[in-house]
C-alpha cells in the first residue's frame, strides 16, 4: 500500500456496520468536503488540471464531482482538451478510446498523490437534454453492462474513486433505470470492493 497523502487519509474508502459516515482504510472519518468540478476531465489541459487540483487541496477540499463523459459543457464536447473523444465510434459506448481515458488515469492519480476523493459519474443522465441519456438508450443494457465492466476493470487500482450514477436526475421509466444499473452492475461484477451512490434531481 502506498504511504498516505499530505491530507491523511489513506484510500479506499468504506463503509462499516452501523455507522453514517465514511471510513478511510487506516479507520479514519473522512469527511466529504466536496467541490462540483463537472467538466474538469475534458474542459482542462493535464497542467490545469494540476493546478486545479493542487487549489483545491490547499484550500482544504476531499472530494471533486465530475463527469466521465461530458455532452455539453466544454468547449468541444465530447472531446477533451486535446480533441481525443470518450468513444472511436461517437455515441457507441462498445468503442473506448484509449486516449480518452489515459488522459482520465492521469487525473484520477494526480488526485489520488493529493488526497482527493474522485467522485466520479460513469454516464451523466443530465437535467435538461444535456445528458447522455439518449446515447444510453440507442446503446442498450448489454452494451452498457460492457461498458460498465470496462470502467470496473479499468479502475480497479484507483482506490481513489467512487463512482456516482445518475447525474440531476432519477431514471423516469423502468427502462431507462435498467439502463443505468446495466452500467453500475458492470462496475460491481468487475469490482465489487467500490463505493457506488446516486446522484438524482432535486425532488
Amino acid at each position: 500500500m502506498p504511504p498516505p497523502p499530505p491530507s491523511g487519509v489513506t484510500f479506499p474508502l468504506h463503509v462499516e456496520t452501523g455507522k453514517r459516515y465514511l471510513v478511510d482504510a487506516a479507520g479514519k472519518p473522512f469527511l466529504v468536503n466536496g467541490d462540483t468540478a463537472w467538466s474538469l476531465l475534458v474542459q482542462l489541459t493535464r497542467e490545469q488540471a494540476d493546478q486545479y487540483l493542487e487549489d483545491r487541496c490547499a484550500r482544504g477540499f476531499t472530494a471533486i464531482l465530475v463527469s466521465l463523459l461530458e455532452s455539453t459543457y466544454a468547449n468541444n464536447p465530447p472531446k477533451n482538451a486535446y480533441g481525443d473523444g470518450p468513444f472511436t465510434t461517437q455515441g457507441d459506448f462498445g468503442t473506448p478510446n484509449e486516449r480518452y481515458f489515459a488522459h482520465v488515469d492521469y487525473v484520477a492519480n494526480r488526485a489520488a498523490e493529493k488526497g482527493l476523493l474522485l467522485m466520479m459519474t460513469p454516464s451523466y443522465l443530465g437535467c435538461c437534454g444535456d445528458g447522455w441519456l439518449q446515447h444510453m438508450r440507442n446503446n442498450g443494457t448489454t452494451k452498457l453492462t460492457r461498458y460498465g465492466e470496462y470502467l470496473g476493470n479499468r479502475y480497479r487500482g484507483f482506490a481513489n474513486i467512487l463512482w456516482v450514477s445518475g447525474g440531476d436526475q432519477a431514471p423516469s421509466s423502468s427502462s431507462d433505470r435498467a439502463l443505468v444499473d446495466a452500467i453500475a452492475n458492470g462496475i460491481r461484477g468487475t469490482d465489487s470492493a467500490k463505493l457506488q451512490t446516486f446522484h438524482t434531481g432535486r425532488f
